[in-house]
């Protein structure tokens, strides 16, 4: 008996291999970890807001209350004291401020004084250059 050898045809270009499994693997791979780190960046916010903070001198425009709204759909709503400065843009004060004293808090800042405002690292760099946002305020003194 002869044997005999038979070709499998070919399909496509055998130039050009196809998409292989690892470049798909790495792309995943990459969308996962950039996932992983904005979820890392949300949830540690808050301390990172608490890490290298800096007095900042910035004169009052005006300051409403307003209420900030957080959590899947906008659940969550926290009451809060925008500030709009001349030199800062806007600055939020959200932290131990109760839906009570929001008004007095809002209306205790004098336009057109300056004030110090203390920024945390979070605020200064993320929430002003690449979210765009209003910087929280950790504290804050009239300076005379």
């Amino acid at each position: 008996m002869k044997k005999v050898k038979k070709e499998m045809p070919t399909t496509g270009n055998p130039s050009r291999p196809k998409a292989t499994k690892p470049r798909t693997f790495w792309l995943s791979f990459g969308v996962f970890l950039v996932t992983v780190v904005v979820a890392v960046g949300v949830l540690f916010s808050p301390l990172w807001n608490t890490i290298a903070v800096e007095p900042v001198r910035c004169v009052v425009v005006s300051a409403e209350p307003r209420t900030a709204s957080g959590g899947l759909r906008g659940s969550v709503s926290t009451p809060a004291v925008v500030i709009l400065t001349e030199n800062c843009g806007p600055l939020g004060i959200s932290r131990g401020v109760t839906s009570d004293e929001q008004e007095e808090l809002a209306s205790s800042f004098q336009v057109g004084a300056e004030y110090e405002f203390d920024i945390g690292w979070y605020g200064r760099v993320i929430m002003k250059h690449v979210l765009r946002g209003a910087p929280e305020v950790q504290g804050y003194r009239l300076v005379e």
